[in-house]
Formats: structure tokens, sequence, C-alpha cells
């Protein structure tokens, strides 16, 4: 740190760029220099600026299209680690380690493009200007939020706000690694000093996270930071749960959708940010679920009982036991964030955004997010540039009652928002109303596997998202080349109406109907 850097050496000297650094391990971005040659071995190492070696070396190996990482330990005590990193076909490396499209990349977001609203979602679906297969590294980012304030936070405030977020941690996003830097730079004079940096090439974002000093508190700090650097996002690292609920009945699929087919959802890829999920449930067992953790080491995991049982209603192919999946063939890359903490099951901002740079890197065509908590800019910047990239968020609505806050993601624009009712149709009693809402599916005594080999009822928003998420992704995969604006017109037409004639606060534009579902 400081006056620390990366050195690489075999046939010449380089400096790698960091793209994260930890305790256990370092992630960096190989430069794309000519010097660099296919099936050769070199050597990386921490060095002062002199030059000066420090510690042990690290093995590295280029294989064609792919570096590959052999792990050692960095110093006593230290497990090993790989890391892999792949570059996708028909990206080139360009000096500096970012990833280009071969054609031509995207722009900045220009004047026209509408992202800067601070209502709560209307049922607009925003279509981005880049394929899920190209990189917004380097592309800029528009504005914030307006509205945000910057006023000093009254003490009473701040000691109901410590509840909900992660201690001394502010989160700012940038556009690119020399802004972060920047930044870094002027706030360390203020004792606010770098905990930890990532580089997120799937969503083309920089987070950092701050430390605030312990005379301060990170609300009073992100306010300090917000009048200096009023054009970039940043937020505390709010905490979030889970939208389900421990009901126990039966729950009928009244949207329509027939018995699907065995091969029902064969080319879709479907993202979850969830628990973890038990593969090896009857229901899920020969599934295509790839499942990849975002906590810190030695973090406490929370039960897979969410996470199966969500995955379950996408995926389940277990007839025997009515464990009957949407889109059974579907691909699930399942993003674990949830820890136990205490006797609650929690995840935070920052875990969410790096599983949604993970799933934006494996070009899922929908993000399933059973999940809810406060407004935060850090998920918002990402959802935005998930946007961008043409891929659909759906989310639980929130089960905080008629009169409860608007919950978030499910509330900010562009997102999919679903309430859950019962099999009379009747709005579920916890559910989260306001004009946010998009859609109602079923979510009241829902059947689905749970993480002890079996099967429970369950209820909550968490289980209607679902639905709605296997119904935009199987839309898309039938209109490849229509918008997510036109889907979600046909999609909001096709629903039943129920409450108030049109679209209400409770119901949104109604149930959902899957009018072609694969069979």
């Amino acid at each position: 740190r400081g006056t620390r850097r990366i050195g690489m050496q075999g046939t010449s000297h380089l400096h790698p760029g960091i793209r994260s650094w930890r305790s256990t391990s370092i992630g960096i971005t190989v430069p794309g220099s000519t010097a660099l040659k296919a099936g050769s071995t070199y050597k990386l190492y921490i060095e002062s600026s002199t030059h000066k070696q420090s510690g042990n070396t690290v093995s590295l190996k280029i294989c064609g299209r792919s570096i590959v990482g052999i792990g050692t330990k960095l110093r006593p005590g230290l497990r090993k680690t790989i890391i892999p990193s792949r570059i996708r076909p028909g990206l080139r490396v360009i000096p500096g380690g970012r990833f280009s499209p071969g054609g031509k990349g995207p722009g900045s977001p220009g004047p026209d493009d509408d992202y800067i609203d601070d209502d709560y979602g209307d049922g607009d679906v925003y279509s981005g200007s880049a394929s899920s297969g190209g990189s917004l590294l380097g592309t800029g980012l528009p504005p914030p939020p307006r509205k945000i304030n910057t006023k000093p936070v009254p003490k009473k405030e701040i000691k109901r706000l410590l509840k909900k977020i992660e201690a001394r941690e502010v989160i700012v996003v940038s556009a690119n690694m020399r802004q972060a830097q920047a930044l870094a730079k002027k706030l360390g004079k203020q004792g606010i000093r770098v905990k930890r940096r990532r580089v997120l090439g799937g969503l083309g974002l920089v987070i950092t996270t701050f430390r605030v000093s312990k005379s301060s508190s990170a609300p009073a700090a992100l306010q300090k930071i917000r009048r200096q650097a009023p054009k970039q996002w940043m937020d505390v690292n709010h905490k979030f749960k889970m939208m389900g609920a421990d009901n126990k009945t039966f729950a009928p699929l009244q949207i329509g959708w027939r018995k699907a087919s065995s091969d029902c959802g064969r080319r879709l890829r479907i993202g979850l940010i969830d628990t973890g999920v038990d593969t090896s449930h009857p229901a899920l067992k020969g599934r295509k679920i790839f499942t990849r953790s975002f906590m810190s080491t030695g973090i406490s995991q929370a039960p897979k009982q969410h996470g199966t049982a969500v995955a379950s209603i996408l995926v389940g192919n277990d007839p025997g036991k009515k464990f009957n999946g949407l889109v059974p063939s579907a691909t699930l890359y399942v993003g674990n964030v949830f820890r136990k903490s205490g006797g609650s099951v929690e995840t935070t901002a920052e875990w969410i955004v790096l599983a949604l740079d993970w799933l934006a890197s494996q070009r899922v065509d929908v993000v399933n997010m059973s999940l809810g908590g406060p407004r935060n800019l850090l998920v918002e910047a990402a959802i935005r540039r998930l946007q961008q990239r043409n891929i659909m968020v759906v989310a639980a609505a929130g089960n905080n009652g008629p009169g409860g806050d608007p919950v978030f993601p499910a509330a900010q624009r562009g997102v999919i928002a679903v309430s859950a009712v019962d099999a009379r149709n009747r709005l579920y009693r916890k559910a989260n109303q306001g004009n946010y809402i998009s859609y109602v599916a079923p979510g009241v005594d829902i059947w689905a596997a749970s993480a002890n080999g079996k099967g429970s009822y369950f209820s909550g928003t968490s289980y209607a998202s679902p639905y709605v998420a296997a119904t935009y992704a199987l839309m898309k995969r039938k209109y490849p080349k229509s918008s997510w604006n036109s889907i979600h017109k046909i999609i909001s037409k096709q629903s039943r109406d129920l409450g108030n004639p049109g679209k209400d606060p409770a119901y949104g534009w109604g149930l959902i109907q899957a009018k072609t579902p694969c069979r």
C-alpha cells in the first residue's frame, strides 16, 4: 500500500493493474503487452517504488486467451488462492487491461437518455444501448439523482440508521480507476481511507469502500463526501433482507401456465441473487445451476432454504413430488449473498453489486431479486448498468404491509416489482402497496423445495417474483428483436386486471398471465 505495487517479471518487467487488494488475495489486470507470450510463465511479486522485491513470488502462466494464476501463500498463515480470469471470445485486450468488444463499443449516455428520475417506479422499462456481451468499462455514468440530501444528519437519525447499515463504511461508484484514485487521494488527507476497491468489468464500474474514522459515523461521513463530490454515486452499505414469510398453505398456478415440457427454457439464462441453493435436492438434481458466493472469507452463510425454494419454482423437475419448475431446462446462475447474523438473515449492498457484476458477465436474460431494503445508490447505479446491457431486473415488492415504505430495488424505476396474491386472487396481507407495483403473481402458500430434501409451503412476495421473471425471460426469447419496452407492453396488456380498473397501487397491471409458455 502507498509505495508498494505489483511487479511482473519474465522476459520483461511490467506492472499489472491492481483490481482488488484483500488480506488473502490480490486481484490484478495483466497489461495487454506484446512482450507476454502464450504458454510462458511469469513471476509476480510485491515490490517497492525502487523495484525491490518484497515477500514470496507467485507464478502466472499465459494460456492462450485465458489467464490462470497459480496460487501461493503471500505470508505464513494465509491459504492458497487460485483465481482464474477468462476473456470471452470476440473481445480483445488493449493496454491498461480494459476489455473492448470487437466492434464499436457503447458510448456514454446522451442528454436524451431517460435515467434521471427520483420518483418511484411507474412500470417503464429501459432498453440499453449495449448488448449483454459488450463492456461498459470506461463509459460515463449518468449523474446521480438530483434530490439526494447533502445536509448534516441529525444525531437521532444517525442512531436509527446505524442499525440498517454496515458500520463505518461508505461506498463510492466511479466510472474508471482514475476517477476513483483522485477521490481517494482527496479523502485520504481527511482521514477517510480506502478499505477495499474492486473493478467490476461486467457492470463497467469501479467501487471503492472507504473506512470512516472512529470519531465520525458512516451517515455523517457520507454527507460530507457528497458535498465534495456531488457528481459521483455514493452511499452507505445498507443491509437487505429476503422477502419471504413462513405461512404454509397450497398455491395453484393460476397464471395460465400449462405444464411445461422437460425442455422448456432450454436457451434461457436466468440470474438469481439469493441464499445458496441445495443442488443435491431431488427437485434440482441434474438441473443446470451455477452458484457463486460473494461474502468475505469467514462469514457465516445463511441456510439454503430461501434460495432452494425460489430455484425450484424456476427450474425444479421432480414431477412425482409436484416440484414442477416453470422453465426446468433453463440455466440458473445463483449469486449467494446472504449471511447469518445473530437471529437474522441479511446481506449488504456491496455483496449485491458484486453478484450483479458476475451475472452481467454471464450474459443472463433476466435477474430475479427476491430481496429488499432501503434505497441505496450503489445498487441503483449497478441496476442502471444492467439496463444499459439489456438485462431485465425483476424484484419482490416487499412484505411490510399496505402502509410500509417502498422497498428497493423493486421501487427503482425500470425494475419490475412483483406483489403476491393467494389462490383466490386476494392480495397477500403483508404485501407492500404503492405506485411502483408492476404485477401480482401467486405468492401465498406456494409448494416448493426446502433445504431438508423435502418440500414446504411458502408465502411472501419472494415467491411471486420468479413467476414474472420466467414470463419475461420466455417472452424475450420468443421475440429476441423486440425491446424490453415492447415486451412489457405485451405482458401488461395480457395481465388480468384486478382491483380498481387499470394500473393501481395494490395489483399494478394485475395478475400476470403467461399466454406463451412452452409446453
